[in-house]
């Protein structure tokens, strides 16, 4: 329900993004360093991963910003130097839920 549209969305923020990369996985068993991605949109120089389930919760934010700590340690070992946002995306979402990916910047959508 939300990765046909995440583009455009993001477009509003002002960010453009012309690649939309649903379900990406990372495992790099030489470093110890694996996770997955729900939608990884990217440009040259930027990449924003994105965190899209039905509902929203504090364990799933605190998980993103931990996936987003492993995706620059991941990126430094292969030399990418692009900058790494992260964002949530829910269908069921709390005002408590808000607020903390407020504090924790975080684009909310």
């Amino acid at each position: 329900m939300i990765a046909p549209k995440i583009c455009e969305k993001f477009q509003e923020f002002r960010f453009n993004f012309p690649r939309a990369n649903p379900n990406v996985r990372l495992n790099d068993k030489v470093n110890d360093i694996s996770f997955e991605i729900d939608i990884m949109l990217e440009n040259g120089d930027k990449a924003m991963l994105i965190e899209a389930k039905t509902k929203l919760t504090i364990e799933r934010v605190d998980k993103h910003i931990l996936r987003l700590k492993k995706m620059r340690n991941y990126a430094n070992l292969r030399g990418d130097k692009r900058t790494f946002l992260g964002a949530v995306a829910g269908i069921v979402v709390t005002d408590g839920i808000k607020g903390l990916c407020v504090k924790s910047r975080f684009l909310f959508y």
